[in-house]
């Protein structure tokens, strides 16, 4: 069974150093936490950063983002439901591959001011008799790169028991949904892919798409269950970004 349980309608907003299609938006208070030990991806590092890592970001922060690429209407990263829309909207036939001027890898940059938006989070029950230990949830993440303070948004995947590896998270897919200032859908994977294929809890988030440059987002993921379709949260509750 499926579901789209999305969490309390806050934010939580975290200063912390990384170490490792259509609607309004969702109004909700932030409140402030130190840290976030479910996710491996963050961590509250003090250690000055080293000028080898620095390089290292800089050629992060520098690497030309892929041109747009054509997405053929049934590999569409949508549910059954909308996928047979989009054979009559012309807008979302018109969705690209593309993560604008892209942050190509969230985690391998410093970043502050790290915001997990919980209210625009989707939530997976995995089907019977897998058991709640298996489910999945998945949720836009945005966090401002601490040597230029641009501001990026992604998505992320999570085993809900965060003390267990569900089963369906290893070979998921996850990709963000996005909407340019004039409208225009997009499609933010991996690289020059529609979607980054999850190999482990360390490496289950998308590449970053630029705050400047998007009206909304919205994390789309497909467990790794047989004949699963994408997922996400309705139109209505996309996250303004």
């Amino acid at each position: 069974m499926k579901i789209s349980r999305p969490l309390a309608n806050g934010l939580a907003v975290v200063s912390v150093a990384a170490t490792g299609l259509l609607g309004i938006a969702v109004p909700g208070a932030a409140s402030a936490e130190t840290s976030r030990p479910e996710d491996p991806q963050f961590s509250n590092n003090a250690k000055l950063v080293s000028p080898e890592l620095r390089k290292a970001e800089q050629e992060v922060l520098n690497a030309p983002a892929p041109a747009p690429q054509p997405i053929a209407p049934e590999d569409l990263p949508l549910n059954d439901s909308e996928r047979r829309a989009a054979r009559s909207d012309v807008s979302i036939q018109a969705a690209d591959v593309w993560c604008g001027s892209w942050l190509s890898n969230p985690g391998a940059v410093t970043l502050e001011a790290v915001t997990h938006y919980y209210a625009g989070e989707y939530y997976w029950d995995a089907p019977s008799p897998e058991g709640a230990q298996q489910n999945l949830t998945w949720r836009p993440i945005a966090g401002t790169v601490s040597s230029n303070s641009v501001r990026y948004g992604w998505s992320k995947m999570f085993p809900v028991d965060m003390n267990r590896i569900s089963t369906f998270l290893f070979d998921a897919q996850i990709t963000t949904g996005w909407w340019d200032n004039s409208g225009n859908p997009h499609f933010c994977g991996w690289g020059s892919n529609l979607a980054r294929t999850i190999v482990g809890t360390d490496a289950a988030y998308t590449a970053g798409v630029r705050q400047s440059e998007a009206t909304y987002i919205r994390a789309h993921g497909k467990p790794s269950y047989p004949g699963q379709a994408w997922e996400y949260l309705p139109s209505s509750q996309r996250t303004a970004f």
